[in-house]
């Protein structure tokens, strides 16, 4: 949860985003934002897993390239979905709550942070 005086992207600081599947170049513009956001980059492919601890969720949040199937109202993470105005489009039944956003690819990475940072801040 964010403190007061804190900000979106301050609140990222020591969390967890997962980046998958998303484009090679981009992914290293979000891996290089997060870090100088203090919040630590995991970086998976389409069909890489886990295993997910017993307590507690693995990721702050999931960014995800949005062409992906996934069932992203089966989780309890903050989920933020990125990729063309076409694939965002199917995910506008998940994104009417606080857990769920969007970003349209290519994203800038300091939009990125804004938009993970409050996800974080709200979850």
């Amino acid at each position: 949860m964010i403190t007061p005086g804190q900000t979106d992207v301050e609140a990222l600081a020591g969390k967890t985003v997962a980046l998958v599947g998303l484009p090679a170049a981009e992914t290293e513009a979000l891996v290089h934002a997060l870090q100088r956001a203090h919040a630590i980059a995991c970086v998976l492919k389409e069909g890489d897993s886990l295993p997910v601890p017993s307590k507690g969720t693995l990721f702050d949040v999931v960014a995800i390239d949005a062409a992906l199937d996934w069932d992203a109202e089966g989780t309890d993470m903050a989920v933020l979905f990125v990729g063309s105005p076409h694939t965002i489009a199917r995910w506008t039944p998940a994104l009417h709550d606080q857990a769920h956003d969007f970003l349209i690819a290519p994203c800038d990475p300091d939009e990125f942070l804004l938009r993970a940072g409050r996800l974080v801040a709200i979850h």
